[in-house]
């Protein structure tokens, strides 16, 4: 599976977006205009029922646990005959959720990163093509395959290899977050394309008494990662973080990577404190504080800061630069999603209940809160993006070539603590290139 997921290239993301129009309900439990659906069917027409034990890697707090929770007791009410518990795991899920299989523990569905399940689950999953292939009451007539996004309907397939073994949903892609009026008071009047042009940017940035770059501990190593795979490719990427005899950080394009990285330390664009900053520490500083520029984060960004941040906070995103020399251009970029997966061993009834819950999640008006609460990208096409993403909305669609959702580079977890300590040392000036090479060949 995992030599499958670094060969692909998911399908061009058609998205044909149109704004929706009035303004949902916070807690809506029914369709718009007021009509209760009526209770889902299965595919052989009966009433939908089972109880379904729902792990989740979001944790109670967040946004997205509270959109879920109140669509699972809207379901519930349109389909008396289905109970969902939910059980909130939050990012701990991913060391949980193997152990609990293995014992037996009742278990019919999970999500997380779609790239994590498919690798790391994939024995333990069902494979939910015939679901995909049903109408649902929420998709108008179509099936869920021909109603939803349909570059994440291709990445499913992508990633299953033929099959599809996850749901997509919260689409996500990682990229440079930026404050629209530092950009402007330092005279940058278009983001920039290619390396030479962030630069210069950064350049001017700088010089009007701005900070151009921040990160932390959890993203550091995304810069170096990205650089590397457009200079070299994302499947090179993959089988240099896993090449097992370090061989391969001997090619120069490592080095050269290092070095372009090592520039952006070396001429003062990194914050100061990017070798003590701790998540999330740095994108609380980007938006509380409002001097420094760029953060190369995730479309979730301007969710996760919705409660620091004011309300009218200038959000700007441009696709991770060209570099000189690179293989890829502005088409290659590393998106991914959340995905659902429903344990092959569940109960039937509960796996069809699983599947059309999250069907109605991502489709009409509970997509539409789901996106707007989370300030993330709806998964239903006639969905409106959150204004704060109105630039990714722009540069999503043109991706070709797919990345890893946070590139390859963090696609080996023994290796990756190794790499993420290097690239720190690298962007706080502690570290050369050649230094960095070499601690990476240890």
């Amino acid at each position: 599976m995992k030599r499958i997921l670094a060969l692909f290239l998911a399908a061009v993301l058609a998205l044909s977006l149109a704004a929706c129009g009035g303004g949902g309900a916070p807690s809506p439990t029914a369709p718009p205009d007021g009509q209760q659906q009526p209770a889902q069917q299965t595919g052989d027409g009966a009433q939908l029922s089972g109880t379904v034990e729902y792990w989740s890697s979001w944790s109670e707090t967040e946004p997205q646990a509270d959109v879920i929770a109140r669509a699972a007791e809207a379901f519930m009410e349109q389909n008396p005959e289905v109970k969902i518990n939910i059980t909130w795991n939050g990012r701990d899920l991913r060391k949980l959720i193997i152990p609990a299989l293995e014992a037996g523990t009742q278990i019919d569905c999970f999500d997380h990163n779609a790239d994590t399940v498919t690798a790391l689950w994939s024995d333990y999953i069902l494979d939910l093509t015939d679901f995909y292939q049903q109408a649902y009451p929420t998709t108008g007539g179509k099936t869920y395959e021909e109603y939803t996004m349909p570059a994440f309907v291709a990445l499913a397939e992508k990633l299953g290899g033929g099959g599809k073994y996850v749901l997509p949903y919260a689409p996500q892609a990682l990229l440079w977050n930026y404050n629209k009026d530092i950009f402007a008071a330092a005279g940058v009047s278009a983001v920039p394309a290619t390396w030479e042009e962030f630069l210069a940017a950064c350049e001017k940035i700088k010089a009007a008494g701005y900070t151009p770059i921040t990160t932390d501990d959890l993203y550091a190593v995304n810069v170096y990662g990205y650089y590397l795979a457009k200079l070299k490719g994302d499947d090179w990427v993959f089988e240099l973080v896993n090449d097992a005899t370090k061989a391969m950080w001997d090619d120069p394009a490592c080095l050269e990577a290092a070095k372009a990285i090592q520039e952006l330390a070396d001429k003062g664009y990194y914050a100061a404190n990017v070798a003590s900053n701790k998540f999330p520490s740095a994108q609380q500083e980007m938006v509380i504080e409002e001097k420094t520029a760029m953060y190369l984060n995730g479309t979730w960004l301007p969710n996760e800061v919705k409660d620091t941040a004011r309300e009218d906070f200038p959000w700007g995103q441009f696709a991770f630069p060209t570099v000189p020399g690179g293989v890829d251009g502005p088409e290659a970029g590393a998106y991914g999603c959340t995905g659902l997966a429903i344990n092959k061993n569940a109960d039937p009834k509960a796996a069809e209940a699983a599947f059309s819950f999250f069907v109605f999640l991502t489709s009409g008006e509970w997509d539409k809160t789901y996106a707007e609460e989370t300030r993330s990208i709806p998964m239903d096409q006639a969905n409106a993006w959150p204004t704060a993403l109105a630039d990714a909305e722009k540069i999503i669609p043109a991706y070709t070539t797919r990345y890893y959702s946070q590139t390859a580079i963090r696609m080996n977890n023994d290796v990756l603590p190794v790499i993420q300590s290097g690239v720190i040392n690298l962007i706080s000036g502690n570290m050369t290139a050649e230094q960095f090479i070499a601690e990476m060949k240890k």
